[in-house]
């Protein structure tokens, strides 16, 4: 039997989103929104997930797109059993982007990629219980 799934999840980061050059202490509420896909097939699965980190603008009436990070997985899942493959990529969207204060300018967090293989044991028995968005 073939399932598929999709979400949408919207949220606040909390705590302080720190930059060192310029010196921004802190970046008033920024937010994320995350789309995920996923596909299985018996115990074979596939998905995807794109993340969009975002930071008020100085008028406060909307938010620049600052980062965004990609995943793809794919693997073998039952009911206590995973193993699996990760990939994902984070990208910045603008190299420098004005904030609540209009002299204040964001560097993007980082660049990057990195694989990861994994194997997953779990003791409840809800099948959408070990899915955690990012």
């Amino acid at each position: 039997m073939f399932i598929l799934w999709a979400m949408l999840e919207l949220g606040i980061v909390r705590g302080q989103m720190m930059q060192y050059e310029p010196n921004i202490p802190y970046l008033h509420l920024p937010l994320y929104a995350l789309v995920s896909l996923e596909g299985q097939w018996d115990t074979v699965f596939m998905g995807a997930r794109v993340r969009t980190d975002m930071v008020k603008t100085a008028n406060d009436l909307s938010f620049y797109p600052t980062q965004m990070t990609f995943i793809l997985e794919a693997g073998y899942r039952t009911r206590n059993f995973e193993i699996g493959f990760i990939h994902s990529c984070y990208h910045p969207l603008t190299p420098y982007l004005t904030t609540q204060l209009e002299w204040y300018q964001v560097v993007p967090r980082f660049e990057g990629a990195y694989n990861q293989v994994y194997a997953r044991i779990q003791t409840s028995g809800s099948e959408r219980g070990r899915k955690h968005g990012y």
